[in-house]
């Protein structure tokens, strides 16, 4: 069996290059987003009763938001289909930057009853293609509260 130096040797050599440039490049650190403190804040100073916000280390947008009361307790009342939908599209269109995204790129709610109230589905869409799993869920109890927002 005869060797072919030149082209072994020439692999050698780039794959050499290759490894040493992985090692060369710098990894930068990966840092977590830090939240608006300033619309979150706003978001619980609005809201009655204890609040609870969760928001995403990678992006620092609100991932999850709940109140013992209500979300929105100066808004309109939740209390029927209409009701609900409209207390969680006017909460959400004021807040979309804090869920990472604008009340233009929301589309038409959804909103199911449930035995807890309704639950009102906001599907995000960039550009008119809907965005996989951008979807924002608020609750709405049979008092017509806005209990929590998701997504």
């Amino acid at each position: 069996m005869r060797l072919n130096l030149p082209d072994a040797l020439r692999k050698g050599v780039g794959l050499s290059l290759v490894g040493a440039a992985l090692v060369v490049i710098p990894a930068a650190p990966i840092k977590a987003a830090q939240p608006d403190p300033s619309v979150v804040e706003q978001m619980r100073n609005e809201a009655a009763g204890d609040v609870a916000v969760t928001t995403s280390p990678a992006t620092g947008k609100v991932g999850f938001i709940s109140a013992t009361e209500d979300l929105a307790p100066s808004e309109r009342s939740g209390a029927t289909r209409s009701g609900a939908q409209a207390k969680a599209g006017d909460y959400v269109d004021k807040y979309a930057r804090a869920f990472g995204t604008t009340a233009a790129q929301l589309g038409n709610p959804v909103t199911t009853a449930t035995p807890a109230g309704h639950t009102v589905d906001f599907t995000q869409s960039y550009q008119g293609v809907p965005v996989f799993g951008s979807k924002l869920r608020a609750q709405v109890d049979t008092d017509g509260d806005l209990v929590s927002v998701s997504g």
